[in-house]
């Protein structure tokens, strides 16, 4: 069972974590350079998917994180790309195709945490058993981070300071979200 409170403190269990999450808040707010943010958030999966851990990494490494977060922005980016096509097709088919692409996503990105390894992610089959293996929490975990990230692009929407706000919260909430996700699927890490 999925401890969404534990989850969403997580963070803050961190002395220094107002710093660290305003570091990646601010990161998150500039396009490209968010990588550097996607990819901490990665490192904060990694860590909850090979063990719980028990604070925030620190922040440094600047050109590893950036890659991770290029490479993660990647694996998104062709998970999507069919309900891209698909939605120029049928608006409807495109965004069933992008809740689906969403939803393999987390599982997806255990599969490249395994090994570091860009390909894994996109063995279906795999990706699919870990979802299988874990499928009530995963799922009440996936629509959570559906939920919240409709929230955030509500906030976005506000003139001027929105976007900057939810990039910020949003960072916060993707730390969240790779503590839970991390944990859900390494339950299920014996998938190859």
């Amino acid at each position: 069972m999925i401890d969404l409170e534990r989850a969403a403190k997580f963070p803050t269990a961190d002395s220094d974590w107002k710093q660290k999450v305003l570091i990646g808040g601010v990161l998150n707010i500039i396009p490209v350079i968010n990588f550097l943010a996607v990819g901490y958030a990665f490192e904060v999966f990694r860590m909850a998917f090979q063990q719980e851990p028990a604070s925030l990494p620190e922040w440094g490494e600047w050109g590893q994180r950036f890659i991770q977060g290029l490479m993660i922005f990647l694996i998104a980016l062709i998970y999507n790309i069919a309900s891209l096509i698909l939605f120029f097709i049928h608006p409807v088919v495109g965004f069933l195709a992008a809740l689906a692409a969403a939803f393999l996503f987390p599982a997806a990105m255990a599969q490249y945490a395994v090994r570091g390894n860009f390909s894994d992610a996109f063995q279906i089959k795999d990706v699919w058993e870990r979802i299988r293996q874990n499928r009530n929490d995963y799922f009440m975990a996936w629509l959570i981070m559906i939920a919240v990230f409709i929230v955030l692009m509500i906030i976005g929407m506000i003139p001027v300071l929105g976007w900057i706000i939810s990039s910020i919260i949003g960072f916060y909430v993707y730390l969240s979200f790779a503590f839970i996700f991390g944990g859900i699927c390494s339950a299920s890490k014996t998938v190859s």
